[in-house]
């Protein structure tokens, strides 16, 4: 499955959905990752270290977003990403 980290976007929100050893075992498991830049940074993580895990850098959300087949984040979607939101994505209810 194609998975997307994306960044938060809510003002004082330092966490990420994923760490790169989360990520590291989703590789593992043979998924396919796209965090967006500096999403983890915040929370201490460098792209360097998401690159090391096995996944490849989006340079922004709307790239993540048309990525992944599941989008992980840690909060609701902001109205900007509900709109990047896709009826094909896992879990999504549209309507």
């Amino acid at each position: 499955m194609r998975v997307a980290i994306v960044r938060e976007t809510f003002e004082g929100e330092g966490r990420v959905a994923a760490s790169p050893s989360a990520v590291r075992a989703l590789v593992a498991a043979g998924h396919e990752v796209r965090v967006e830049q500096a999403a983890g940074a915040a929370s201490g993580f460098s792209d360097d270290e998401y690159i090391r895990a096995g996944a490849h850098i989006a340079p922004t959300a709307e790239e993540a977003f048309d990525f992944g087949a599941l989008v992980w984040k840690v909060l609701r979607p902001s109205a900007h990403e509900a709109r990047l939101l896709r009826a094909d994505h896992e879990g999504v209810q549209i309507g």
